[in-house]
């Protein structure tokens, strides 16, 4: 069988528009479904685009996610960093295999549990249409993403994570720095040592005062157990915070511009033929903006659909390609918010599957409707070609969404 593909672009590849998928040629799940793929830094792994590949690979214990093993996909420079004094780094949650993988997993998984999160949403709620009320009596035009997007996300992270409000707006410039442009490693390295210095001071105040927050109370469970480690719940904390501001951010000011983009789709959620909670499931699926995250790499040599792959070798699990498998949806190329969406991997597969999956949820259907319910006639200020597409970040987004109403 043949496992190369036609292109010989590097990936990532651009995307051309914020809601069109990476893809250079025709649509890869047409091709071999396993296949090389070089990188822009010149390294060569392997890529499967089939949503049921996508979901093998990221259940078989044969790939791992640790990033300091010399084969896994460099992407990202932040992955090779080491520490000041030359010594590999603590694992990141994303980069850990179990058993580490499975305890740091366990310890934090009740506070983003289903029902942890709904009894939030009362306080959801109301930070949310604050947020509303105040962008609606703002200038105009006003940008989502600044204005809306990210306060929203800001408060609600530092609601549920206990971080001060003087806080948060550095948070906030610290992630968009780490989670920034790929080849901007020394910016990349500055950023991770002040957030990781300013989580240490926060977890330093959190042991002190005992506070009754995700933090905090993640504080006494690694207490209570007895393996508590400054120096690794900062690596988790920053990787909550990081990860729970990008994403979802993001993801609140995509929804905003694919909607207005798909008028006919609004008109459904407006006329309560379609839920908000089933169109966040479909934005999710068809932006798929976290799709450069889910690298691999073989610890054994494995038979994947007909290829041999080796042990050492990377491999990079397309996320957004696996979601438009039209094996598994029917027109994927359609944007259709009465599309059940729910087996979309955009939250990544398996044991690495978001964390922060049911909190990014409420926040997305909370954000999105209470935004088009507080301005019914919404707009782009510009055309949607005029928007700049950040797609060499680790999540993609969008600058700036100028909106008028």
């Amino acid at each position: 069988m043949n496992f190369e593909r036609p292109s010989t672009h590097p990936f990532p590849w651009r995307r051309a528009c914020p809601f069109a998928h990476r893809r250079v040629g025709a649509p890869l799940s047409e091709g071999p479904p396993v296949f090389h793929l070089p990188l822009s830094n010149g390294q060569r792994v392997w890529a499967v685009v089939r949503h049921a590949l996508f979901c093998e690979v990221l259940t078989d214990r044969r790939f791992s996610s640790e990033h300091s093993h010399p084969g896994f996909p460099d992407i990202f420079p932040i992955r090779r960093m080491r520490t000041e004094d030359g010594k590999p780094p603590l694992l990141t949650y994303s980069g850990m295999d179990p058993p580490q993988h499975t305890l740091h997993r366990r310890m934090a998984a009740y506070e983003f549990s289903p029902r942890v999160i709904a009894a939030a949403r009362p306080e959801i709620n109301r930070i949310v249409a604050a947020r509303a009320e105040a962008f609606a009596k703002g200038p105009r035009p006003a940008d989502v993403v600044r204005a809306f997007a990210e306060p929203v996300t800001a408060d609600i992270l530092g609601m549920l994570l206990g971080i001060p409000v003087t806080f948060r707006e550095h948070f906030g410039e610290l992630t968009k720095a780490l989670l920034g442009d790929g080849t901007n490693s020394k910016r990349k390295e500055a950023a991770s040592t002040s957030l990781r210095a300013l989580v240490s001071s926060l977890l330093s105040a959190k042991e002190e005062r005992h506070t009754d927050d995700v933090l905090g109370r993640l504080i006494r469970r690694y207490l209570a157990e007895g393996i508590y480690q400054r120096e690794q719940l900062v690596e988790l904390a920053g990787a909550l915070i990081s990860a729970g501001y990008e994403t979802t951010s993001s993801m609140i000011a995509l929804g905003v511009v694919i909607l207005l983009e798909h008028p006919e789709q609004l008109d459904y959620l407006r006329k309560g033929t379609a839920s908000y909670a089933g169109a966040v499931d479909e934005l999710l699926r068809h932006a798929s903006i976290a799709d450069l995250v889910t690298a691999r790499v073989a610890l054994a040599e494995c038979k994947l659909a007909g290829a041999v792959i080796a042990a050492g070798e990377g491999i990079v699990a397309l996320s957004a390609e696996a979601n438009h498998d039209h094996r598994v949806f029917n027109n994927p190329e359609d944007f259709d918010v009465r599309r059940d969406a729910r087996n979309h991997v955009a939250f990544g597969y398996g044991r690495h599957r978001c964390l922060g999956q049911h909190l990014a949820r409420l926040e997305l259907e909370v954000a999105l409707s209470t935004l088009f319910t507080t301005l019914p006639t919404i707009r782009l200020a510009i055309p949607v070609t005029e928007l700049k597409v950040c797609d060499r970040r680790v999540i993609l987004g969008v600058e700036e969404v100028p909106v008028t109403w």
